[in-house]
């Protein structure tokens, strides 16, 4: 800055705001404000530059220096307001919306990581299937690789386990509701063997440790018979609830010479809460949600001996509790006494047809639950594997809406065998299975 221009005083606001090099309302401003080293002589103002310069110089040194000038128009005599014009985008705007998407991306594919992690891990380290093989259980991961390998002290039926659909004594899943595995097990030991010890339900750990065990295990009478143990087991269920605490797990198990069969309801850990005694072998389970509620029935399928025909029982496995054994039923020779009478949720009973001619009674033996229909097969004639069949389907309020042979050729043959030997005295029609269905009893 030249030397003539230190020494010459200033004595408007316009020239001071020159010299600032800000407007003179600026100048105004920063002498109210911060001290701007302006005398005022003779109603005029005068400044001098060298003290405007150490004035300036202190200002940048102490909060670096002053403010920038407003964004307003403006002359000697007053300020007039601008309007606000927001400033365009900047780059460092820009790089913060780069920055941003990074982010989510980073975090998506860490996401999609872990997932697949999980997943590997899954595949490495969870239980999916059991197989057993005389006197061993091995469990395998869904590579097929085995995970554990527990030995008992008899070798099971190993062909028993492999008819998963018919009997259903597996299960693998989260019993607890905390993202862990168990498996349950139902024993079944063949033969001499089996008559002697029976069976259980086993719960594993996902190691391979035992966590419990439950032995069925009960002496009941009927009016000719008495059957003490040992029981052999038939299929377990698990039954989940609305919230963990509901879940319940049933075993079914049959006397291994008489005809009563044990439904235990027990908790997750393998207390009992209830059991249901039935006459008759009940050698089907499953489970549905009949009305829409949100929690499931349990539904067996089998035989009533004392009604000598095949039959579905539906049962609330909340309300299960003490000892219950059905009293209605035709031939009380069969009842189980010295037992309160059961609270099932409905029984069915399904009639017997034209072929059974002749037969003791008639089983369920195929027993299926889908989204809004239940299908019972009932087996008429002696051989359980060729015999002559009926199905029903029931929807959910257990009415039949339909009736039909799978194998209509087979059983008009079987029908018309039996009228061949006089024991049928009528000819087989197509109303036949209308009548099958409406005899069909609910109560």
């Amino acid at each position: 800055m030249g030397e003539n221009r230190q020494s010459t005083e200033l004595s408007t606001w316009q020239q001071i705001g020159e010299y600032l090099g800000v407007s003179s309302r600026t100048a105004q401003i920063w002498q109210k404000e911060r001290g701007l080293p302006i005398r005022k002589i003779g109603g005029r103002v005068v400044a001098i530059p060298a003290e405007l310069d150490r004035w300036k110089r202190e200002q940048m040194g102490a909060a670096g220096g002053p403010e920038r000038e407003p964004d307003a128009l403006e002359t000697d005599s007053g300020l007039t307001d601008a309007p606000e014009i927001p400033p365009p985008p900047t780059s460092r705007r820009r790089w913060a919306w780069v920055y941003a998407v990074l982010c989510v991306a980073a975090l998506a594919t860490l996401l999609a990581g872990a997932r697949y992690g999980t997943a590997r891990w899954r595949e490495s380290h969870w239980m999916s299937e059991a197989q057993v093989n005389g006197k061993n259980l091995s469990v395998l991961n869904v590579r097929g690789e085995e995970l554990w390998r527990h030995t008992f002290d008899v070798a099971l039926d190993s062909l028993t386990y492999e008819m998963a659909i018919q009997q259903r004594r597996v299960w693998i899943g989260d019993l607890y509701g905390d993202g862990r595995q168990e498996l349950l097990l139902a024993t079944f030991v063949p033969g001499s063997v089996g008559q002697e010890i029976g069976g259980r339900l086993i719960c594993f750990g996902a190691d391979g440790s035992i966590l419990w065990e439950f032995v069925p295990s009960r002496t009941v009478r009927t009016v000719d018979q008495t059957a003490p143990p040992p029981y052999t087991t038939i299929g377990v269920e698990v039954l989940r609830g609305k919230t963990p605490a509901e879940t319940r797990i049933a075993l079914t198990s049959v006397h291994v010479l008489e005809e009563p069969t044990q439904v235990a309801v027990l908790d997750t850990h393998g207390r009992v809460l209830g059991e249901y005694w039935h006459a008759g072998h009940m050698y089907h389970m499953t489970q549905a949600d009949l009305d829409g509620l949100g929690r499931n029935y349990l539904i067996l399928g089998g035989i009533s001996h004392g009604d000598h025909q095949a039959t579905l029982v539906v049962l609330d496995p909340l309300q299960i509790s003490g000892l219950s054994t059905p009293k209605e039923m035709l031939d009380h020779k069969f009842e189980i006494l010295d037992m309160p009478a059961a609270k099932e949720r409905a029984v069915v009973l399904f009639p017997r047809s034209c072929v059974s001619y002749g037969r003791p009674f008639t089983k369920v033996i195929h027993l299926h639950a889908t989204r809004d229909r239940l299908a019972v097969s009932v087996l008429e004639s002696n051989n359980d594997v060729t015999g002559v069949q009926v199905m029903y389907i029931l929807d959910y309020r257990l009415k039949v809406v339909e009736t039909k042979a799978p194998d209509p050729s087979s059983y008009q043959q079987a029908h018309e065998q039996l009228e061949a030997s006089g024991a049928l005295h009528h000819k087989f029609n197509g109303q036949e299975f209308d009548r099958l269905q409406a005899s069909v009893i609910v109560r």
